[in-house]
């Protein structure tokens, strides 16, 4: 088997592992299913191109989960200048989204519209809550302060109340 077999293997491996993970941080991020599966492949490239680092990497879920969430805010950043310049003809409304409409009652999905209408950094790190990650890891895989992540998650909770109240 060539190197670029084995290391397409072993990211196949880690997707399988960690796709629930992976799938859940995107959906986090964003509610169009196809955008979603655009991102979904988006990730496992960038998972496929990370394989000579993977070996030496001490925290293999949160390596994985910093990858889904660099392609996804990537992707929420590109969408929102896309937005400001005007490039985006179609009117915003997240009624038209089939997956809210079904099961919009249930808790989890009020849960994950709420997460979705957070700004960027307090999304980041509910989302990364959510996933049972630590506060010291959370800093580690969006690159700033504990004391930060405490501060975020605290604000981040203030508003999930609040959206979770009005929704």
């Amino acid at each position: 088997m060539s190197s670029a077999e084995l290391k397409l293997k072993r990211a196949e491996e880690l997707w399988i592992e960690f796709g629930p993970l992976i799938h859940r941080t995107l959906l986090s991020y964003e509610a169009d299913p196809q955008l979603r599966e655009d991102l979904s492949q988006n990730v496992f490239l960038a998972l496929v191109s990370a394989m000579p680092r993977i070996d030496s990497v001490l925290n293999l879920k949160a390596y994985i989960s910093r990858i889904a969430h660099n392609v996804a805010t990537t992707h929420v950043a590109k969408e929102s200048r896309r937005k400001w310049v005007g490039l985006e003809e179609a009117p915003e409304d997240d009624s038209e989204d089939p997956s809210d409409a079904v099961g919009s009652q249930s808790d989890f999905d009020r849960l994950v519209r709420a997460i979705r209408r957070l700004k960027l950094p307090y999304r980041q790190v509910m989302v990364l809550l959510l996933e049972d990650f630590s506060d010291q890891e959370i800093a580690e895989i969006i690159g700033i302060s504990h004391g930060n992540v405490r501060v975020r998650i605290n604000r981040a909770k203030s508003q999930l109340k609040e959206l979770m109240h009005h929704d």
